[in-house]
């Protein structure tokens, strides 16, 4: 006791108005405890063993507090619930019951799949939540935010609920709950496994869910071609279309490209196609028809903004050219997609009954075309699945490479240039990715670089909009293999991100005030990049020095590149 009445003794002199050490008397610790130290010896070292335990603390951390709350998000779709637990290495059967008992649309009879995203070296991987101890290995891998973020995904078909067999076997008969093909036109066994060996080789396949349907049976979406553009266009990617006709004959179409508004215009498609599932003439079912001559794929499809999908040029091989409540067109293959040997094999082959080309539409629908992998995206420029994984793991958390909605080669751009189709297409739609490949014929490869907006890209703007999330990257340059060039505060810029991204109706993308990256002539194609500005240079070999500004990608000795190809992605919440 008598110990600590000097500690606090000292602490006192601690406040003292002037010195301790200005005061003539130290006393001796004899007195009380035998120590040889007189008070303010022991003054001097109890304020050294303070100091020292600040700097350990800084180091180290404070000590972490028994039984502290642990938040959880749970999302799903639009909603979100947060579940709070003291015993994180417990809880998760706890988190599944408040999950159904907080949602109305949960309950017992749905199976529920929990997911989280998580950077590694090799990028971005779904890690799954099945118990406790991956509950736990999830608050810990997230334990640098304030809450832990989990996905929740329902499955809506049941197993069966009366056993198949007679007698109980150690293996479910009941397969696992799959998502169902939402079609009213296409079987699920059948028709859409045909489809998808198609877009295969592209790594697409047809979304379960239709974004357009129009059909006399239940009147959805009877609006026609405004409400067709509206969800299946602008940006939104390729599509399956599927059309049945009122004498119960199936046909339609893929398209590779994004459809527009414009007012009667035909756009180049490479991989678009005719899809025959059930003709008048039987032999014909099931067959896919291209456009019969290279010259004919810059008619491949035509848009009209009073019109459903259209293809071919003037007489039109395939046209729903009234997409209103009565629903009607026409087709009569040969005018630009081939005639396949049939006995009805000749140009004018009609669809739907003989010596006619119209027909009348029961139904009609329409399904996007996404990537075959879900967690992939739809590219023509970056053919590795690994690279593409490398690039998607750059992005900020919770965001993924959304569909595709420009391409200079393969989309919109093949048939015009003007930087309003990329700005219709991909405007106002949240942040852009942006995927350039350079043209050189005198190297092996083609250099590959881009960079993410983080902020949505304007329709009509001429001026910089800052962003803090916006960054470059390099896959491969003159030098350099998958760098991601972040903003940086440097002698050029005082702020890092108020000239993040400069948009401009004359221009395609660009990056910097420098500009750091460019695309300054969208109709040539072509470029600049100038690095080093607002963005970090590419680092350096040693690890620690970055490339000084100005750095060039494609040629140490001119800033100027000439592009074979470049793509646009919409990036979206990665639920």
């Amino acid at each position: 006791m008598k110990l600590i009445s000097l500690l606090l003794f000292g602490i006192t002199l601690l406040h003292a108005e002037h010195d301790y050490k200005d005061r003539t008397e130290c006393q001796y610790l004899e007195d009380f405890e035998g120590d040889p130290r007189d008070s303010c010896t022991l003054l001097d070292d109890n304020m050294n063993f303070v100091k020292d335990l600040g700097l350990a603390r800084n180091v180290i951390g404070n000590c972490p507090v028994e039984n502290e709350p642990k938040s959880i998000i749970l999302i799903r779709d639009d909603q979100s619930w947060v579940f709070t637990t003291r015993t994180p290495k417990s809880a998760f059967t706890a988190m599944i019951k408040f999950l159904r008992t907080q949602s109305e649309e949960v309950n017992n009879d749905h199976q529920l799949h929990i997911t989280y995203k998580y950077k590694t070296r090799m990028g971005t991987r779904t890690l799954i939540v099945k118990e406790d101890m991956d509950l736990y290995a999830a608050i810990l891998l997230q334990k640098s935010h304030h809450a832990t973020e989990l996905f929740v995904k329902m499955e809506t078909t049941y197993p069966t609920q009366v056993p198949t067999t007679s007698t109980p076997t150690a293996i479910p008969t009941t397969a696992a709950p799959t998502t169902a093909l939402n079609s009213n036109i296409l079987s699920a066994s059948e028709d859409a496994p045909w489809i998808n060996s198609m877009l295969h080789r592209l790594r697409l396949k047809m979304r379960q869910e239709p974004c357009y349907r129009h059909t006399d049976a239940n009147k959805i979406s009877k609006a026609g071609s405004a409400e067709f553009r509206k969800n299946c266009g602008y940006g939104k990617g390729g599509f399956v279309m599927a059309i049945k006709t009122t004498n119960d004959h199936v046909f339609g179409s893929f398209v590779d490209l994004n459809w527009t508004n414009d007012g009667g215009k035909n756009f180049y498609c490479p991989e678009c196609f005719l899809i025959l599932l059930n003709m008048y003439v039987s032999a014909d079912n099931k067959k896919r028809l291209y456009p019969y001559h290279p010259s004919y794929l810059a008619y491949a499809t035509y848009h009209h903004s009073s019109y459903g999908p259209c293809f071919g040029y003037s007489t039109f091989d395939l046209c729903i050219n009234s997409p209103g409540s009565s629903a009607s067109g026409y087709a009569g293959i040969g005018t630009n997609y081939q005639v396949f040997p049939s006995p009805t094999g000749k140009s004018g082959y009609y669809f739907d009954k003989s010596g006619s080309t119209s027909f009348s539409i029961s139904e009609w629908e329409v399904f996007p075309a996404v990537p075959h992998k879900d967690d992939d995206f739809y590219t023509r420029i970056i053919n590795s699945e690994r690279d593409r994984h490398w690039l998607q793991s750059l992005l900020p958390y919770g965001k993924k490479m959304g569909q595709r909605c420009y391409s200079v080669r393969y989309g919109l751009g093949r048939t015009t240039k003007a930087t309003s189709y990329f700005r219709n297409s991909c405007g106002a739609q949240g942040p852009i990715m942006v995927i350039m490949q350079d043209y050189k014929s005198d190297r092996e490869e083609n250099y590959v670089f881009g960079g993410y907006s983080g902020v949505t890209w304007s329709k009509s703007a001429t001026t910089y909009f800052p962003s803090e999330e916006a960054f470059l990257w390099i896959l491969n340059d003159r030098k350099y293999k998958k760098q991601k060039l972040e903003q940086q505060y440097s002698e050029h810029t005082s702020k890092n991100d108020a000239k993040a991204t400069y948009q401009h109706t004359s221009y395609g993308p660009c990056f910097g005030e420098g500009h750091d990256l460019c695309i300054s002539s969208p109709s040539t194609p072509s470029g600049y990049a100038k690095v080093g500005f607002n963005y970090g240079g590419p680092l350096m070999e040693d690890g620690k020095t970055r490339e000084k500004y100005p750095y060039y990608l494609t040629n140490a000795g001119s800033q100027s590149f000439t592009l074979l190809d470049w793509e646009v992605h919409i990036v979206v919440d990665d639920f």
